[in-house]
C-alpha cells in the first residue's frame, strides 16, 4: 500500500505527535495570528478564519490561511480613502450615476450597510476627481465613457484602464464653441493619458482650447497606499 505523502508543516521542528511538537505549533499558530491580522479602526479583522488542521495519520498541523477582499463601507470610502463627502457619495451610488454601486451588499434593504470592494473604490476616487475639477453629470459621463471604450458609464472599468496605463495625469482637451448657424449641441473633446513631460506639448497643441489636467496617478497611489494601512490589500 502506498503511504500519503504529508501536507506543508508549519514549522521546522514539528517532527512529530509529541506534545513539546504541539507546543510549538500552537506557539508559531498563536504568533503568526499576532503578526499577521490586520484591523481597522473599529478592530475588524480583514482576513478569513484561519483554520487549524490535525493529521491524526502523521501527527503534523498544518495552517490554512485565506486572504479575503476588504469589505469597504461608506464610512471608510468617504473619510478615510477617497474624501469625497458622504453625502455626494450617497447621491451618486443610490442615483447609480456613473456606474457607481456597492459592489459588496448593495444595501438597498434599510438594516443594511452598504459594503463596496476595492475596484468600487477606484471608480469613486476617479469619479471625485472629475467632479472636483469642475466637471458635471453629461462631460464626466462622456469622460468615463471614452475612457472605458463604452457607451454607458463604468467608472470603474474606466478606473481600471488608468490603473493598468500606470497614467501620470488624465488630460481633457475641450474645444470651445464657435459662432455658427447651427448651435453647436457639445463642446468638441478629446481624452487622452499623458506623463508630466507631454503635458506641455498637450497644451501647446491646443492653443485655443481648454485644458484639463486631472493628477490621477498621484489620486490612485495616495488610495493604495490607504488601502494597504487599513486593510492591508
Amino acid at each position: 500500500m502506498t503511504r500519503a505523502s504529508p501536507g506543508p508543516v508549519v514549522h521546522d521542528e514539528i517532527l512529530s505527535t509529541t506534545k513539546k511538537g504541539i507546543e510549538i505549533a500552537l506557539d508559531t499558530l498563536k504568533s503568526f495570528f499576532v503578526n499577521s491580522a490586520s484591523y481597522t479602526r473599529r478592530r475588524v479583522i480583514i482576513f478569513s478564519t484561519e483554520v487549524l488542521q490535525c493529521s491524526s495519520s502523521w501527527g503534523l498541523i498544518n495552517l490554512v490561511s485565506r486572504r479575503r477582499k476588504p469589505e469597504i463601507d461608506a464610512a471608510d470610502a468617504a473619510e478615510r480613502l477617497v474624501g469625497i463627502t458622504p453625502i455626494y457619495l450617497q447621491n451618486f451610488v443610490s442615483r447609480g450615476l456613473y456606474g457607481l454601486r456597492a459592489s459588496v451588499i448593495p444595501g438597498k434593504v434599510r438594516a443594511q450597510r452598504r459594503l463596496f470592494s476595492q475596484e468600487d473604490i477606484f471608480g469613486i476616487a476617479l469619479v471625485w476627481l472629475l467632479f472636483e475639477a469642475g466637471l458635471r453629470s453629461e462631460p464626466i459621463t462622456r469622460v468615463l465613457n471614452d475612457i472605458a471604450g463604452t457607451k454607458k458609464a463604468n467608472a470603474n472599468l474606466a478606473a481600471k484602464k488608468l490603473l493598468e496605463s500606470q497614467a501620470d495625469y488624465l488630460v481633457i482637451i475641450r474645444s470651445a464653441r464657435t459662432p455658427t448657424k447651427t448651435l453647436q449641441e457639445k463642446p468638441g473633446q478629446i481624452v487622452k493619458t499623458s506623463c508630466q513631460l507631454e503635458l506641455v506639448a498637450a497644451i501647446e497643441q491646443s492653443p485655443s482650447a481648454d485644458v484639463l489636467v486631472i493628477p490621477v496617478g498621484a489620486k490612485f497611489q495616495d488610495v493604495s497606499k490607504r488601502l494597504q494601512i487599513l486593510f492591508g490589500a
